[in-house]
């Protein structure tokens, strides 16, 4: 940060630092958001240059919770954007899925994520889908490839939320589903559950994240020109599934997420 700093009073100008998957290094070291505040709240009190943070991740409640009023990282953002999943037109165009009934599939199996694109051509690459029997190869050789990332993608999303508390109750639902049976009442039954408590246990809490919509410039304005207006200051936010991978990124990221700029 201090050298950032020097570079930002040597040039003029803002120094940008871009720190991706911050919802991974702040799960294996939890004090990280305590140092960049630190730094964050010692580089405002000398006002010299201008350092701007960025902060992506891809774990959505994670992120989500980053500017809670009880985080270190809380009054100290100056946005916090959602980067969403692109819809069926425009994950066609990406997946070059020229004809139409095989891209609504495609879109059906993996939703607007762009990542799942990478990890699929580690194993099997393709140049697109222009007939049924193109997407047919591209899930055998992938989705349901033991050997390929997005064989236990379903797995590694509900562990990776920690607001799921019931794996093996979600693992069962999706079972259903996948079987045919969309029911409420039938998958409970299915189950061998009650529908109402299966629904009270299957339904993740939803955080609430604070948001400080500051705009000034740090480094020529005044600690009260930079007061956050009284209606940015507490606003639950809507929880999604971690599995639409809305990740929770920054400005703009190639793999779908959440973007808290500092």
């Amino acid at each position: 940060m201090e050298q950032m700093t020097r570079r930002s009073v040597e040039t003029g100008r803002p120094a940008l630092m871009v720190i991706d998957e911050y919802s991974y290094l702040v799960s294996g070291t939890p004090a990280l958001s305590s140092y960049i505040q630190n730094t964050f709240d010692r580089y405002k009190r000398d006002r010299h240059g201008t350092v701007r943070i960025v902060l992506c991740g891809s774990a959505f409640s994670l992120m989500a919770n980053l500017l809670a009023g009880d985080k270190p990282l809380y009054g100290r953002a100056a946005l916090s954007r959602l980067i969403r999943p692109f819809d069926h037109r425009v994950a066609a165009r990406f997946w070059n899925a020229t004809h139409r009934p095989t891209a609504l599939r495609l879109h059906a199996i993996v939703g607007g994520v762009p990542g799942y694109r990478m990890l699929s051509e580690a194993v099997h690459p393709t140049s697109g889908f222009h007939s049924p029997s193109d997407l047919d190869e591209w899930v055998i050789a992938t989705v349901l490839n033991p050997a390929s990332m997005l064989f236990q993608e379903h797995d590694r999303l509900l562990r990776e939320d920690p607001r799921i508390t019931h794996r093996a109750l979600y693992q069962g639902v999706l079972r259903q589903i996948a079987q045919g049976v969309t029911k409420p009442g039938k998958i409970a039954a299915a189950l061998g559950r009650d529908a109402r408590s299966m629904k009270r246990s299957a339904r993740p809490s939803a955080p609430r994240s604070r948001v400080v919509d500051k705009t000034c410039d740090d480094s020529r304005r005044s600690e009260t020109a930079c007061a956050p207006s009284a209606k940015s200051m507490s606003r639950p936010r809507s929880t999604r599934s971690s599995a639409n991978r809305a990740s929770r990124l920054t400005c703009s990221r190639k793999r779908g997420g959440g973007t808290t700029c500092i």
